[in-house]
């Protein structure tokens, strides 16, 4: 769409927009490169060594940053940009940051200059959590605290391939009593795209399109140690269909583990 925009804003357009985007297309969906004397196509991204990429990457968040920008209730006493590495000062507070200003920037900022470390919620707080359209979890953190005897969490999405669109999504219901062993499965050939989150009692946001075709389902490896840090990257062209965790009174904490599923992704466009 920013693409779009800036062509139909040209002044003296010397080239048709949809020779242009056929064009780009071409490029960004057939870069390639060789590892271990193998050759890949890209499919996710730009290639850092194209020309193309920069000028893309450019041009879409400089639409999608004066938007923000335009609409934000509170913005950075400073901010700068270079391609896609950006750089501010804010000044009202961590809570404006990541509740207010962070939600319209869909999770861009992931540290601040205190070294703190950052997370989607509190001890003891509240996890609300959704993937933008489109987009499924593609890894899944958190860190455990004794005295608190609680978990903080972060998420990272992925998109589908291009022309996907999910046609059903849906909050499940409290999926087990509190410190209960919890064992849950997305309706419908679903897939996880957010949580919910208070104390231990989660609840689960799943969407699910009958074009999505499912195989090789299995449960991964526990995504956790007791008391430790999760960090748990979902496969590439897989999907978490459902999670299973047991806790522990002992040590008030939960290990994890996530049913992940590949899927077709030629079949879902």
């Amino acid at each position: 769409m920013a693409v779009v925009e800036a062509l139909d804003d040209r002044v003296s357009p010397c080239m048709p927009k949809e020779d242009v985007l056929s064009m780009m297309d071409s490029v960004l969906e057939n870069n390639s490169f060789s590892f271990n004397d193998k050759h890949y196509i890209q499919t996710e991204g730009t290639a850092i060594g194209s020309r193309l990429g920069m000028n893309y990457a450019s041009t879409y968040l400089g639409a999608w940053e004066k938007k923000v920008l335009d609409t934000a209730e509170y913005t950075p006493y400073a901010y700068f940009r270079y391609v896609d590495d950006i750089w501010g000062v804010w000044t009202y507070g961590e809570e404006k940051l990541m509740t207010g200003f962070n939600r319209l920037f869909m999770g861009l900022v992931t540290s601040v200059l205190t070294g703190k470390d950052v997370r989607l919620n509190d001890y003891g707080g509240v996890l609300n959590f959704k993937c933008p359209s489109s987009r499924y979890v593609s890894r899944i953190e958190s860190v455990h605290s004794n005295s608190e005897e609680d978990r903080k969490w972060n998420f990272e999405c992925r998109s589908f391939p291009k022309g996907f669109r999910p046609e059903r999504c849906s909050w499940s219901g409290y999926v087990d009593e509190f410190n209960e062993t919890l064992d849950f499965v997305c309706r419908d050939n679903g897939y996880l795209a957010g949580a919910r989150n208070y104390h231990g009692n989660p609840q689960f946001y799943c969407c699910s399109a009958p074009s999505i075709k499912y195989t090789d389902c299995y449960v991964a490896n526990d995504a956790n140690s007791m008391d430790e840090p999760m960090n748990y990257a979902v496969p590439r062209d897989h999907l978490i269909a459902g999670a299973n965790s047991t806790h522990r009174d002992e040590q008030g904490d939960r290990i994890w583990k996530y049913m992940v599923c590949k899927f077709n992704k030629h079949s879902i466009i």
